[in-house]
Formats: structure tokens, sequence, C-alpha cells
């Protein structure tokens, strides 16, 4: 007997890094974001407009593209005006509920209703478990017009992935 444990020793020794090595490279990965880049927005076609009374506008527009025309953190105060970012995540499941979060200084609607912030959840499908697109806030109503910080958060799960 004394023999059969001498030998199952060392087998049991030099398993024990292949265990640890299983167990680091099954970890799993959390999502991630980055913004690749930030600043004014140029809108592209409206695909649909849609009711959003969380909304500071009270309406939201879904759009075929959008893009970062000019790198910058100062937004000039007017209608039509965009601002947001280009972002990228990664580690995200096939299919992932997005929250976008907008922040604002208070605002008073025409229905008088006040408003600091809004968010909306969106289902978006990845591509191998990755997000990469552009986010943008447009000014297109006056009550908007309010000088202040506007912050956009994009999260996933409760995590922030981005915020600017």
């Amino acid at each position: 007997m004394r023999r059969i444990s001498v030998l199952l020793t060392p087998v049991a020794v030099c398993l024990l890094p292949v265990w640890a090595v299983a167990a680091v490279t099954s970890a799993p990965a959390f999502p991630a974001g980055e913004i690749l880049s930030a600043g004014i927005c140029v809108n592209g076609e409206v695909i649909e407009r849609y009711d959003q009374p969380q909304s500071a506008a009270g309406y939201a527009n879904m759009v075929a593209t959008l893009r970062i025309t000019e790198q910058t953190d100062e937004i000039p105060l007017r209608k039509g005006i965009g601002f947001g970012f280009a972002w990228k995540a990664k580690n995200l499941p096939p299919s992932a509920t997005i929250t976008y979060r907008l922040e604002h200084p208070v605002l008073t609607r025409p229905d008088g209703r006040s408003l600091d912030h809004f968010e909306e959840n969106l289902r978006q499908n990845t591509k191998l478990g990755v997000i990469e697109t552009v986010d943008c806030n447009f000014l297109s109503e006056e009550h908007e017009l309010v000088p202040g910080t506007w912050t956009l958060s994009v999260i996933h799960n409760g995590s922030l992935l981005v915020k600017r």
C-alpha cells in the first residue's frame, strides 16, 4: 500500500497546475466599454419617431446613421445641435439590454413637467459580444436649451459601460 500512495502523490501534484490554469481561463469576462470619440453629432435620416414621455423633448427618433463631426467638450446651446459619442463595448451577451441615461440641468417642458434626467432601455444585438455604435442627443425643442452639464451614460445590467 505504501508504494501506491507514493505513486499517486506525483500524479496529483502534476494535475494541480492544470486545474489552476483551467480555473483562470474559464473565469467569466465582465462587460467593458470605451469611448472612441465624442463631440458634436450630425443626424442621419430619421427612420422612426416615437413618443417618449419621459424624455426632455417628449419624443425620440431612431436614425439611420449618426457620426461625430467635431471632437469637443463644449457644445453650442442652440436648437438642432447634437452631441454624444462613438463607443464600443465587449463581453456582452448576444442580445443585450442597454440602458441609456441622459442627465441634464432641470428643464421645464411645455406641459409643465420639470425633468433632470431620462432613461431608456433598448435591446441590441451584438456581434460576438461586441457593440460599436454612435449615440447622440439632439436639442430639438426650445425648452431644452438650458445651459449646464449634460451627461450621457450607457449601462448594461447595472454596470456602467461608458459615460461622458
